[in-house]
């Protein structure tokens, strides 16, 4: 990979946001089981099964993202938006490009 940060990469555009909002349920299920592991707060009381219940719902959600056909279309919408932004942007700098004489 050339130099900068892997935040301004190719990566972080391919990430549908189905899998944006799944990273919600995935970041609340493994802060609540270091909660549990480390025995903090009230977490440390409950079961090891209620902690996971975020990790089984982002599990539940991308399924049925892929299967009902939702992280495609999301994903065609995106697409359509950067390809009709570049369409405007080119048709913007149309009026700017020299022609040679």
């Amino acid at each position: 990979m050339r130099g900068g940060s892997w935040a301004n990469s190719n990566f972080l555009r391919a990430v549908p946001e189905t899998m944006e909002s799944m990273m919600w349920f995935l970041a609340l299920g493994l802060l609540l089981m270091l909660l549990k592991w480390l025995e903090f707060g009230p977490v440390a009381e409950w079961a090891w099964w209620q902690t996971m219940i975020p990790l089984g719902l982002a599990i539940v959600w991308w399924t049925w993202a892929d299967l009902s056909g939702y992280t495609k279309r999301k994903r065609m919408e995106k697409d359509a938006k950067r390809h009709d932004d570049r369409i405007q942007r080119l048709k913007k700098n149309m009026g700017q490009i020299q022609r040679p004489k």
